[in-house]
């Protein structure tokens, strides 16, 4: 299972991309993730996190754009709200999809 919140240049195949979501597969415990991936270069895993419960879910995502930095905060109710991880990327265009 993934499933969260994506931020791409473009739709090209190399973007530059921000990612946060959850992941799980039946190897590992589930937890919260963070990528990124510079125009051109393979993704980045930034962070991950460890869910505190066996699924995680219900979570909640948000990505805040200042600039070339980007803050991302998970929330369990989608009210209180806890920064993850930041990640800076000097080449994200303005216009994202």
């Amino acid at each position: 299972l993934n499933l969260g919140l994506a931020l791409r240049g473009d739709l090209s195949a190399g973007a530059p991309l921000v990612f946060l979501g959850h992941h799980t597969n039946p190897q590992n415990p589930p937890y919260h993730r963070l990528l990124r991936r510079s125009p051109g270069a393979a993704a980045e895993i930034v962070a991950s996190y460890p869910v505190g419960t066996a699924s995680g879910l219900p979570a909640w995502y948000r990505i805040v754009r200042e600039g070339t930095t980007f803050h991302l905060a998970r929330s369990g109710d989608g009210a209180s709200w806890h920064g993850q991880s930041t990640a800076t990327l000097p080449d994200f265009p303005a216009t994202f999809y």
